[in-house]
């Protein structure tokens, strides 16, 4: 034997759409993107190394396709305030489509400093800004193990009220502007959005949108797999 390989022991997520399989789930990524379009918001959920992240990355490449703006956030590695964080939305849409000189982008972006005092309005001017320097396209954030900016280990998200004031900015644009950015969360649970409180004030982001759970593969899902793969 030269070498030996499990043809169905992918770990990680895919990044193209040759071994994606389920239509329930092309269903989802035609449904999320349609979202996108119409200015609205979606939520991705279901348990763990279910295929979500997968998802989220063929629907980027979607969006990508059609000259969309999309920046994929893992909440994981935010431990900021909810202030810094609204920051680093700017920043990482900037360089990714304006200060990427390796694309051909040389437009200098760099947002204000924020503070928890006038985060909100900063945010909104920036946003405005970077819409009228991507040639009037609506923004999509996908913000993946949405429980990290909610029910986080981060003494400030989960026992303070930055995950409050994160949603509140977040809400107050898109009510006003909604043709500025459209929002994905995924995680585990929609936990986030059917808590009517948090710390005792309304959630900014309760009943928002209506959740959208990945389903277990089908028999004929499972059976269109193994024969494509398994050819072989």
């Amino acid at each position: 034997f030269l070498y030996e390989r499990d043809l169905f022991g992918v770990a990680t997520p895919l990044q193209n759409d040759n071994m994606f399989f389920g239509k329930d789930r092309t269903d989802i990524i035609s449904e999320l993107y349609g979202k996108y379009r119409q200015g609205e918001h979606g939520g991705l959920f279901g348990l763990r190394k279910i295929g979500k992240t997968s998802i989220l990355n063929l629907l980027q490449q979607r969006v990508h396709q059609s000259n969309g703006i999309v920046k994929y956030f893992d909440c994981t590695k935010y431990h900021l305030r909810w202030y810094q964080f609204l920051r680093q939305i700017i920043i990482e849409i900037s360089e990714k489509y304006l200060n990427d000189e390796e694309n051909g982008a040389t437009v200098s972006f760099v947002p204000d400093e924020y503070d928890d005092v006038t985060a909100n309005l900063t945010f909104e001017k920036d946003l405005k800004k970077l819409y009228s320097l991507l040639s009037n396209k609506r923004m999509l954030f996908i913000f993946d193990e949405i429980e990290q900016i909610s029910h986080s280990t981060s003494q400030h998200w989960k026992n303070e009220n930055d995950s409050l004031f994160f949603w509140q900015a977040i809400r107050s644009i898109f009510q006003t502007d909604s043709y500025l950015f459209s929002f994905i969360i995924t995680g585990v649970n929609p936990k986030c959005i059917e808590d009517s409180k948090i710390n005792g004030t309304d959630n900014p982001i309760f009943n928002i949108l209506t959740p959208i759970f990945v389903p277990l593969f089908e028999y004929s899902d499972v059976n269109n797999m193994v024969s494509n793969i398994g050819r072989h």
